[in-house]
Formats: C-alpha cells, sequence, structure tokens
C-alpha cells in the first residue's frame, strides 16, 4: 500500500508507505534475519522525519533532519530546516541523519549526480554541523518511486563518495531492494504485518546492517517492545527508526496518540546501553 501524508505540524509532504520498483540480490552470504550477531557500534533509536526535540532529547541518539517540501520550489526553505535541524541537535548532544534526496534527484525521481550535495556539504562544514551526521538517507522508499537498481547503486557509491558516511534506506514491503547491494544500513516497513516485519527484513552481507521501524503512529499503534527487544539482541541492527512522531493527514503521530511514553522508555533503555 502507499501512504501519502500530509505532516500537520510543518504542513509538508512525504511518501510513506508501499512496494515496487527493481532489485538486483546483494552480495554473498547474506544474514538471515533470526541470526543474533555480536554488537560493534552502538544501537540508534530515533524518528522518522520530524519530532519535538526538546520532548524528544533525553530518548533519542539521533535526529532525522528529513527533506519534506516541495524539491523544485522550496529546495533553499529545505536546506535552511535541516541546518536549523542540524543546529538544534547538535545543542542537544545528539547525531543526525540527513535526508539528503532532494539534492540528488528532481521531484520526478530522477537522478541528477552529487554537485548540489558537494555544496550542501561544504556548507554543512562551514557550520560545524556535518561532523554529527552519522547517515545519509539517500530516498526514501526507492523502490515505491520505480527507481531502478542501477540508478540507486550510483546514487549510493556517489554519494558516500561526496558525504563519506553511512548509506541509509528503508524500502516499502512488497520485497523490491533497488540499490541494497551498496547501502549501509538497510530497512524495510511494513505496518499492517505488526513485528512480522522482523521476519521479513531483506537478506544483509556481514558488513551490512538493519533498520527496523516500528509503526506507532495512527492507525497502526504498534508495540515498540518486540522492535526494540530485535535490535538490542542483535548487533548487526543499525537503528531503530519509528514512525511516526508527528501527526499527519493519516491521523495523530507518535507524539500525541498515546504511544509515545513506551516509545520514550525504549529509546532511553537503548540510550543508556540497556541490555
Amino acid at each position: 500500500m502507499t501512504l501519502r501524508l500530509t505532516v500537520l505540524a510543518a504542513a509538508l509532504v512525504l511518501a510513506g508507505c508501499g512496494g515496487g520498483g527493481s532489485s538486483t540480490p546483494s552480495a554473498s552470504a547474506p544474514v538471515a534475519p533470526t541470526a543474533p550477531i555480536v554488537r560493534t557500534a552502538p544501537l540508534e533509536f530515533g524518528y522518522f522525519g520530524l519530532a519535538d526535540i526538546a520532548a524528544t532529547a533525553n530518548s533519542v541518539t539521533f535526529s532525522h533532519c528529513i527533506d519534506w517540501g516541495d524539491w523544485t520550489k522550496d529546495k533553499e526553505a529545505i536546506k535552511a530546516r535541516i541546518i536549523a535541524q542540524l543546529q538544534s541537535a547538535k545543542a542537544a548532544g545528539l547525531k543526525a541523519i540527513v535526508s539528503t534526496g532532494f539534492l540528488t534527484f528532481d521531484a520526478g525521481y530522477r537522478y541528477l549526480g552529487t554537485a548540489e550535495l558537494v555544496a550542501f556539504k561544504k556548507q554543512l562544514d562551514a557550520l560545524d554541523l556535518s561532523k554529527i551526521c552519522i547517515a545519509a538517507y539517500c530516498i526514501d522508499e526507492p523502490d515505491v518511486h520505480g527507481i531502478s537498481d542501477a540508478v540507486m547503486t550510483q546514487c549510493f557509491n556517489e554519494t558516500r563518495a561526496a558525504w563519506p558516511i553511512k548509506m541509509a534506506v528503508i524500502y516499502g514491503p512488497n520485497g523490491q531492494t533497488p540499490g541494497i547491494s551498496a547501502a549501509d544500513w538497510i530497512g524495510r516497513d511494513d505496518y499492517g504485518a505488526g513485528s512480522g516485519v522482523l521476519q521479513r527484513l531483506p537478506s544483509i552481507r556481514p558488513d551490512q546492517q538493519w533498520i527496523v521501524v516500528p509503526g506507532g503512529a495512527d492507525p497502526w499503534r504498534q508495540d515498540v517492545t518486540p522492535f526494540a527487544d530485535f535490535a538490542k539482541a542483535r548487533g548487526n541492527v543499525a537503528a531503530v527508526i519509528a514512525f511516526l512522531y508527528v501527526d499527519y493527514g493519516g491521523g495523530k503521530g507518535i507524539g500525541t496518540n498515546g504511544t509515545f511514553p513506551a516509545y520514550a522508555a525504549a529509546g532511553t533503555a537503548i540510550k543508556k546501553g540497556a541490555a
């Protein structure tokens, strides 16, 4: 299914869960979703898209600086919002995941290359903000947008060359995974499946990690516990990215629908390194 969300708090539009597109299987020795691996890097916890940093800072490790908006008309406004969010995250002692698709694709999802990304990265360097960024979120659900494996692979590789941080992606529920061989952090959303999606995560190599995506917003209001427990028990999970903190066109988000205390408790435990 495909969900078009109007984020009430920011009056912005984003694409939600879906499926489609094309893919290439990952390289040799994929990891089964049930195989626990010893953790070698901190587990991250946060929310997809905008979230109230003041309200969540004690229970998240990162802020997701999202590129919602009109990529044709509002590009400078999106840059300004991302900069402001990075400044708030830095002040709160948080890391950041930065959406970069608005700089490398046009509004029709045609790949443009990384020239604008390189320029924006220099701007962040000058502001001493790029150092808190741990991953680039190159495009949301590239499978849903019909981006080919070849194009998505090129995007990941060229984005990494321009900005050597982790390449993060969340695919839709229908099974296609364009560009997966070149990604670092890999997730799948399927809110209707509940925690069953954890058994349908894409196969990954030992040098890759998963993202798990609980759907805490309306109408799903998923229990975060199975997702958090799965992530804490497996070193090949990089992050829990909960969908969605803010209210949107389909209903209330985690911040207002009553699920926030449970999500905050899970995030706090992860932030403190609780087993």
